[in-house]
């Protein structure tokens, strides 16, 4: 990102930072305006000369330039971040397009070839042992029945071929392209709150400690104690978002098969199976995201 979008990416992170900071000062600067305003009240009941009121003006034109600026930065930063997530979601859809107009059948299979050191070593050693257990008669007999060699084996069947099964169907590639983009263009939305949001914690605790002293501490070390907590919670998210991919894969596969077979379906009259199959995975589906979605609101209520 840094390379592709330099400007409009740390443009969009020093908006945020600016943004931050001010949404901390703007309460400690409301505290002296009612300091001010106390005091003027307190004057004008003894009869006695009050603050001087440039002071009070100036506070309250502080307060609202940086209100101002605090919502522009804002703006500008959920702006750029939407601007660079869907450039980056453009660009992503594309290179997958072109990648899955290129697969070969043994990737579509979920196979490839083992190209790693070990294993092909492994395979010539098993090569070497078989030929040591034919007899001399036999290999000189074949060495004259089939000068070239015998038949020859292409490269997959020579390498073996290995992979996780489960391949890259249409179903999976139209997910890639829709679900797991449309996640990065929401990541970059937000990725300045990971560096920024230290930042605020920081100022946050000092102009804590400089109002309440170390009073303050207290809930610092209740945010520090709960962090493996909500950093164990998070984890859990992404495992049970992995298995609804794979529900969201299933569905969406059955569905474009029922598709592109819809005359078999219809003269069969498999219209109700096929209807069964899909709705008994959109609820396994369906319940997944929504116990996803609780332990979401969970964490976001507590935090």
């Amino acid at each position: 990102m840094h390379e592709t979008f330099k400007v409009e990416f740390w443009t969009g992170g020093l908006c945020q930072l600016s943004s931050s900071t001010l949404q901390v000062v703007s309460p400690f600067t409301l505290r002296y305006l009612i300091t001010f305003a106390s005091e003027a009240y307190a004057a004008q009941r003894r009869g006695t000369p009050g603050p001087n009121i440039g002071k009070g003006v100036g506070l309250v034109i502080a307060i609202t330039v940086m209100q101002m600026l605090q919502s522009l930065g804002t703006s500008h930063f959920i702006y750029r971040g939407m601007m660079i997530g869907g450039q980056s979601r453009g660009a992503l859809i594309a290179a997958i397009f072109d990648k899955a107009m290129r697969l070969s059948g043994r990737a579509k299979a979920g196979g490839r070839p083992i190209d790693d050191g070990n294993a092909q070593r492994d395979v010539d050693d098993a090569k070497d042992a078989a030929m040591a257990k034919e007899g001399f008669v036999k290999r000189f007999l074949e060495k004259k029945l089939s000068p070239g060699g015998g038949p020859q084996k292409s490269d997959d069947i020579a390498q073996g071929i290995s992979g996780d099964g489960v391949g890259w169907g249409n179903g999976r590639i139209v997910n890639l392209m829709s679900t797991d983009t449309y996640r990065v263009d929401q990541s970059f939305t937000m990725f300045h709150l990971l560096w920024t949001g230290p930042f605020a914690m920081i100022i946050t605790l000092i102009l804590l400690l400089i109002n309440i002293t170390y009073s303050a501490l207290a809930g610092f070390a209740l945010l520090l104690i709960s962090t493996p907590l909500l950093t164990k919670a998070i984890k859990s998210l992404f495992v049970r978002r992995k298995g609804i991919n794979k529900v969201t894969d299933q569905r969406v596969s059955l569905t474009q098969e029922i598709l592109q077979a819809v005359r078999f379906v219809k003269y069969f009259g498999w219209e109700s199976s096929f209807l069964a199959r899909i709705g008994d995975i959109r609820k396994r589906e369906i319940r997944s995201i929504q116990f996803l979605l609780a332990i979401r609101n969970a964490i976001n209520a507590v935090s």
